[in-house]
């Protein structure tokens, strides 16, 4: 059916008056004296760095003493309080002090030791009972602290899986397999630790262990952590070739001196820095090491000031020597005749003698916090094994000394900390080693260049 001009115009017509209000009822009409509104966003502050420093004591005193004082009535809330007064009037003694800093979820590693080398193998008796040592294994004589501390959010509680043990050399004795001949030396050590996982409250003292110490002697051992914030500093760091410059310094003193420092100014590098450049013009501080290196962020720092030490670790024994034997068998031959022969090094190793020290560090965002890796050490040679029976048929053993921390810290861009103690290792027993009674403190300054 055909449809007039008319009739077109007036479908078309309506079908764009549907599709005008159709279009209405989907989207409603906005008032126009309304404006539209942007969600407002709140910049979140930046999270907040810290490090977390531990500060231990040792404190060795009658087991008489601790047990009256835990039957007090505030005797467990105070027994820091109570020690403290027994050091002041000289019934008990301050045998250790250590301080470490690091990041919370990082493992660091303090070393104070002595390291031995004795026999655990040996060859087989000559006619008058002498054997000789064939293989060794090595013994950390000394102090060495672990900690691994993991932060809860309100920065005032911490969880610790720690470790701080001490083992003493008391010596070789003899062990024989007939007592009528010399036989061998085996060592005997004393050894005090008490591993454990551990939750503590920020800047209270808190008591690791109490450990019998011998001879109505008990070790008590204490730390106390703390958290340090790391500030943002208030103007950027300046422009420059954009390497990092690192710096440490190991400065010792007497150990009463050191603890009074380290009780009162821990947290701050600077602050003890000043109380100790009195002493060193005195000389009763004494500046042990300073080296510079610098790199760019995220690339390896080595720093090597050593001598090599070479020392013999495998062993030929002396041989008697042996006559010829005839064989009985012609169709085997005899066996010839061996001669004597004196004890011979077979291989040898090297020990890197001196200050030796590795970091990596990284750059925040702003380019004003560097993170820091380090592992800081100290090697020294002490000299060869001396005691009563180590026999002068024996082969030299080295003595070893490590002093050595391995951490990782946060700080400020042109700021010094006070990084940890370096001691080295108090009475061992090894060689007839006593107590100095000294404190090495290890500082980092770190600045952009």
């Amino acid at each position: 059916m055909r449809q007039s001009r008319g009739t077109m115009k007036l479908i078309t017509s309506l079908l764009f008056a549907l599709a005008v209000v159709s279009s209405a009822q989907e989207a409603p009409k906005k008032d126009p004296f309304i404006k539209d509104k942007k969600p407002v966003v709140t910049p979140q502050p930046a999270e907040q760095e810290a490090n977390i420093t531990f500060f231990l004591e040792s404190f060795t005193l009658p087991q008489a003493d601790f047990a009256a004082w835990l039957e007090l009535p505030e005797g467990r809330e105070k027994l820091h309080e109570m020690v403290l007064a027994a050091v002041k009037a000289g019934t008990a003694k301050l045998d250790a002090c250590h301080f470490a800093r690091g990041k919370g979820g990082t493992r660091f590693t303090l070393e104070s030791v002595d390291e031995l080398l004795y026999p655990t193998e040996w060859f087989t008796a000559d006619a008058k009972g002498f054997q000789y040592p064939v293989a060794f294994e090595m013994k950390q004589v000394g102090e060495k602290l672990e900690v691994e501390p993991t932060l809860e959010p309100s920065n005032m509680k911490l969880n610790l899986n720690h470790s701080f043990e001490r083992v003493r050399f008391l010596g070789l004795r003899a062990s024989k397999a007939d007592r009528t001949l010399p036989g061998l030396v085996v060592p005997d050590f004393q050894e005090q630790r008490g591993p454990a996982m551990v939750s503590l409250l920020a800047r209270l003292p808190a008591l690791l262990h109490a450990i019998a110490a011998g001879e109505g002697q008990i070790t008590l051992t204490f730390i106390t952590p703390r958290v340090v914030p790391v500030p943002r500093p208030a103007q950027a760091p300046p422009q420059g070739a954009g390497n990092i410059v690192l710096t440490p310094r190991v400065i010792s003193l007497e150990r009463v001196r050191a603890w009074e420092m380290l009780r009162q100014h821990a947290e701050d590098g600077p602050a003890i820095l000043k109380a100790l450049k009195p002493m060193l013009a005195d000389g009763s501080a004494v500046l042990e090491h300073v080296s510079t290196l610098s790199a760019k962020a995220g690339m390896g720092i080595l720093h090597e000031a050593v001598r090599q030490h070479y020392y013999g670790t495998e062993f030929d024994p002396p041989s008697e020597g042996a006559p010829a034997k005839p064989s009985d068998d012609p169709k085997k031959p005899a066996t010839p005749a061996t001669s004597s022969s004196s004890a011979g090094t077979a291989s040898f190793e090297c020990r890197r003698i001196g200050f030796n020290w590795v970091a990596e560090t990284t750059l925040s965002h702003e380019g004003d916090i560097i993170h820091t890796n380090i592992a800081f050490d100290l090697t020294s040679f002490a000299g060869n094994l001396a005691d009563p029976l180590w026999d002068e048929r024996y082969p030299e053993m080295p003595v070893f000394v490590s002093q050595k921390f391995t951490t990782g810290v946060t700080q400020v861009a042109g700021s010094t900390i006070l990084l940890s103690t370096l001691n080295p290792p108090g009475d061992t027993g090894v060689n007839g080693c006593k107590d100095g009674g000294r404190v090495w403190l290890l500082f980092l300054t770190e600045e952009l260049e």
